[in-house]
């Protein structure tokens, strides 16, 4: 008898928040990896984001602040992970920390929260289920710190404007937010944890992977056409970025993600901003 594949042992849904959350929260997640299958190696990418995320039975949530490269985990049988995702710039007032510092790390919540952590963590061991747990992670982002300022509005703009306009420049966003290249720039690493430029190559990529979500099988003349579809100049362009977001080629990247995803995968929540909204019919 054939072992079953990747796809069908271990899956990954994503789902919306609750209203109370969902100013500050793109979606929560779930991730299990029965006992029976055997432990692999799972490459995360940069997405733009700061999430918080807990294994069933640790000792404490860990903050995954916004990144630059890839990181590979290995997942172990037996294993359910939760998540929160913020929206990208919404964790500082949140968390009470500028994203800068943030940024390429995993910490854990107590460093940040302290007694608030140490509570949440003692309420995680109790937590029943999976569902559970992420109500509870959910329940403590609804509502900014008190007396930490507000989301940065010349980052909210910057960041629609890269999300509608993947090839723009830098200093048409400055020029049209009335602000100098430098102020965009220290703007953006305390909201994101990053320029814009870089926050541009990030959600570059995600948005090809989202049109790639739409043609799983893709070839490799596929791989051109979205490549400038997603906002890359051309093929060359998008290996190159491909590589230091994720350290592998676009067609690696893919066959993987086809290998360890599959349909057990649901990602439309994370891929939603960079597609067309669904018609009536569909």
């Amino acid at each position: 008898m054939r072992e079953p594949s990747v796809q069908a042992r271990q899956t990954f849904r994503e789902r919306l928040p609750g209203p109370s959350a969902a100013s500050h929260v793109s979606c929560t997640w779930i991730q299990r990896i029965p006992a029976g299958m055997a432990a692999y190696l799972h490459r995360t990418v940069p997405n733009g984001c700061v999430e918080l995320t807990y294994e069933l039975g640790a000792q404490d949530v860990a903050v995954i602040g916004p990144r630059r490269g890839p990181i590979v985990y290995v997942l172990v049988p037996g294993a359910t992970v939760v998540g929160v995702r913020f929206h990208p710039g919404a964790a500082p007032e949140v968390l009470g920390v500028p994203a800068f510092e943030l940024s390429g790390r995993t910490v854990e919540l107590t460093s940040i929260w302290g007694t608030r952590a140490s509570i949440l963590a003692e309420q995680l061991a109790e937590a029943d289920s999976a569902t559970k747990a992420t109500e509870l992670i959910e329940s403590e982002v609804t509502a900014p710190l008190a007396g930490y300022r507000r989301r940065d509005p010349i980052a909210a703009a910057t960041l629609d404007a890269l999300r509608r306009e993947p090839r723009i420049d830098m200093r048409r966003i400055a020029a049209d937010l009335f602000v100098s290249d430098r102020q965009l720039r220290r703007r953006c690493r305390t909201a994101f944890g990053y320029s814009a430029k870089t926050m541009q190559r990030v959600l570059r990529f995600q948005r090809f992977l989202a049109l790639s979500s739409w043609n799983p099988r893709v070839t490799e003349d596929g791989v051109g056409r979205l490549a400038w579809a997603a906002g890359y100049a051309d093929q060359p362009h998008l290996t190159r970025e491909c590589v230091a977001l994720t350290g592998v080629t676009p067609t690696r990247f893919l066959t993987e993600t086809r290998r360890n995803c599959g349909p057990s995968h649901d990602h439309k929540t994370k891929f939603a901003p960079f597609l067309p909204a669904p018609t009536e019919t569909e």
